[in-house]
């Protein structure tokens, strides 16, 4: 018996890896940043996504860190506002998908329409970018993805965005 105690450890953390492996999906998804080089102009804040102010295109290389993982991309980005704001967002190369469109649309109802893959998570979000020229910054800190992880780390999962590591293998569906 006492040759197993060291043991029981293991087996603790091995039935909770999935749970581990979800808390650190979740802290993954708080932030985003890029750095960016390319030709563009532009000067934004956004205070959730849809209240907007300032304006930006820019088709540029990107490195940062988005959707739980570093990298480099290609995109175009097309955005702006003074209040009700809009972003388009099209990557070319480098990852299926960074944050794709969100913002109001045109028809007379004027509805706010988020990406297919966000949540109402997505929504609370604080941004600052600036691109001058060739070079440029984008920060992003998610306080709903903030709010999501720490409700997670006591079994609810607001975003909706958790799964079975085990059901589905060690990838997660946004690797």
């Amino acid at each position: 018996m006492k040759r197993l105690l060291p043991v029981l450890p293991l087996l603790f953390l091995c039935s909770c890896s999935s749970y581990f492996m979800q808390r650190a999906d979740d802290f993954g998804d708080t932030a985003r940043f890029k750095l960016m080089g390319g030709i563009g102009l532009g000067i934004q804040a956004e205070v959730t996504r849809a209240i907007i102010f300032g304006a930006g295109y820019y088709e540029v290389d990107s490195f940062g860190f988005a959707n739980r993982s570093f990298g480099i991309w290609h995109e175009r980005v097309r955005e702006g506002g003074v209040f009700a704001g809009f972003h388009r967002e099209d990557v070319s190369e480098g990852r299926d998908y960074y944050r794709g469109n969100y913002g109001f649309n045109a028809s007379p109802e004027g509805r706010y329409s988020f990406h297919e893959e966000e949540s109402g998570c997505d929504f609370w979000n604080l941004r600052a970018t600036i691109h001058l020229v060739v070079v440029g910054a984008d920060l992003e800190l998610r306080l709903g993805q903030i709010l999501d992880f720490i409700t997670g780390i006591f079994g609810y999962d607001m975003a909706r965005d958790d799964y079975d590591f085990e059901a589905v293998g060690a990838e997660s569906p946004t690797s």
